[in-house]
């Protein structure tokens, strides 16, 4: 009866260290080493701006372009399924004249959802950005859910 209880805690031993040697030999698959320098120096990847619809069927938001590189699309995103749509692409942003798009650094939409502001190519007016473009959506294009 002696021996079977001297066993047991030597048997609990002999796991807790194979246990601990197997995590051990474990690497990392991330390759990402967590430090507490990290936790306070970590940058995100920036949203960029995101607006939803009137009635929030879904949110754009601004993506860089697949079709024009360097420059950017307003995208739909339907709230219910993740469905992705280009909403207006970045040649639809391209002013007359000239031979690249719009760089964008805010958008916003009119309350009838038929007029887009532009907020581009900021300049500071009396410590504050301004600079805006306006840009009327063509007939069937609406913020509005369909």
């Amino acid at each position: 009866m002696r021996h079977r209880l001297l066993i047991l805690p030597l048997l609990l031993i002999i796991c807790v260290s194979a246990v601990a040697q197997q995590t051990q030999q474990t690497p990392s698959t991330d390759g990402v080493v967590l430090s507490v320098e990290s936790l306070f120096t970590y940058r995100g990847k920036p949203l960029g701006p995101v607006r939803w619809q009137s009635d929030s069927s879904g949110y754009f938001a601004l993506e860089p372009s697949t079709t024009k590189r360097g420059s950017a699309d307003i995208v739909r995103y339907a709230a219910a399924t993740g469905e992705r749509t280009v909403f207006v692409a970045a040649e639809k942003l391209t002013p007359a004249g000239a031979t690249s798009p719009l760089s964008i650094e805010d958008f916003d939409f009119s309350e009838d959802g038929q007029k887009l502001l532009i907020f581009t190519d900021s300049a500071d007016l009396f410590a504050a950005p301004w600079n805006t473009t306006s840009i009327l959506l063509p007939s069937g294009s609406s913020t509005k859910a369909a």
